[in-house]
């Protein structure tokens, strides 16, 4: 099996848009399979301004190939159903056009995304074998039933027509639209970069400028306002700084907020090393989502011994474990509220449950064990 490694080249190709967001996905994803000595090329059709300096700058931009038409866009807006379409028809259109080496023994495509059955079905007729990473499902975070039915289709058509579906965590299965996938794979997750440990501040729980943070997207399925309640009640009772980095639709209301909270910084964004910085300075991270795969935010806080609370959505109770790796919470005011008040009152109790998060992910979600987790996975996929 080991042999096979060697032989494998993998085309990976995201079913829309690249995100900043997604581009660091992408990283991580070049990362792990450099390390495993496995060849790959990523298939690129458009792409933000942000996510190209991010490609650029982790050296993935070296092994992509432009598809025909290739578009630079400069921030993405609310998605639209032209842009929809396009990502719909004609990228797989552009994909069957693409022309790709067949040097290589075993081919395999590899599409980042559900929403997309027609890439699925290009992908079949130029690879031996298509496979789906899912970071998420896009059906669990839309609000409008019509378009949450229309994309748990397209997601349950992808996965029926895919050979193979990579999901991040256990606990993610729980979320696919449809039961029906043939291989799945639920270990095929990101990692965090020790680096970050380098980065984050050494303080104690007490020590830490900020008692309350968060980073992240500022849109409704993170609960923002649940959030930013919190956030106001815990900063003007204990008198301490609280930090909040993102963007999004709520950004206003939580700048407005901060106007009137001199406990609370809000930023759209900071370059990464700052953010490290700051959350190595953060006592607790809040993560009160209602949908969401498994954030690398809630790693890297675990690696800078960032007591992380959070709620039990998509793959986060696989790492965050009550009181041993974490807290988990009902998204209610009241309930969250009271916990992160117990754990505040009783800092010896959240110092131990950090340790034991920065001792969990070290061991579990590294680069070393999680490529090894990832050679493991193309090792059966390639012997199938």
């Amino acid at each position: 099996m080991l042999d096979l490694i060697s032989k494998i080249k993998i085309y990976i190709i995201p079913d829309g848009v690249i995100s900043r967001r997604r581009a660091v996905h992408i990283c991580k994803i070049h990362k792990i399979l450099q390390t495993i000595n496995v060849e790959h090329f990523f298939l690129i059709n458009r792409i933000t301004s942000d996510a190209l300096f991010e490609l650029k700058n982790c050296g993935v931009y070296k092994q992509t190939i432009l598809l025909k038409g290739v578009e630079s866009i400069q921030k993405i807006s609310k998605r639209n159903i032209k842009s929809f379409l396009e990502d719909l028809f004609v990228l797989p259109l552009r994909l069957i056009l693409c022309k790709l080496s067949t040097n290589f023994s075993y081919k395999i495509f590899m599409i980042l995304g559900t929403l997309n059955p027609f890439l699925v079905i290009c992908s079949k007729t130029r690879a031996k074998k298509s496979l789906i990473w899912a970071g998420g499902f896009v059906y669990t975070s839309i609000e409008n039933s019509i378009l949450r039915s229309f994309a748990r289709v397209l997601e349950s058509i992808s996965i029926l027509l895919s050979e193979t579906l990579l999901v991040e965590t256990p606990n993610v299965i729980r979320y696919i639209p449809i039961r029906r996938a043939r291989k799945l794979y639920p270990q095929a997750h990101l990692f965090v970069d020790e680096r970050s440990l380098d980065i984050c501040s050494k303080k104690a729980f007490n020590e830490r400028k900020f008692l309350v943070g968060y980073i992240g997207a500022l849109e409704k399925s993170r609960n923002p306002l649940i959030l930013l309640k919190v956030i106001h009640y815990v900063t003007m009772k204990y008198n301490r700084k609280a930090i909040v980095i993102g963007d999004g639709p709520y950004y206003e209301i939580f700048e407005k907020i901060a106007s009137r909270n001199r406990y609370l910084e809000v930023h759209r964004t900071k370059p990464y090393e700052e953010v490290m910085k700051l959350l190595g300075d953060t006592a607790l991270l809040l993560w009160i989502s209602s949908s969401d795969g498994l954030p690398n935010t809630i790693l890297e806080a675990m690696m800078c011994k960032t007591l992380v609370v959070s709620t039990d959505v998509g793959g986060l109770k696989d790492v965050v474990k009550d009181n041993i790796t974490g807290i988990l919470v009902i998204p209610t005011l009241h309930n969250i509220v009271n916990k992160v008040e117990k754990i505040i009152k009783d800092p010896r109790m959240a110092t131990s449950i950090a340790k034991r998060a920065y001792s969990f992910v070290k061991n579990n979600y590294t680069l070393g064990p999680v490529s090894r987790k990832w050679r493991s996975i193309l090792e059966n996929i390639s012997h199938e």
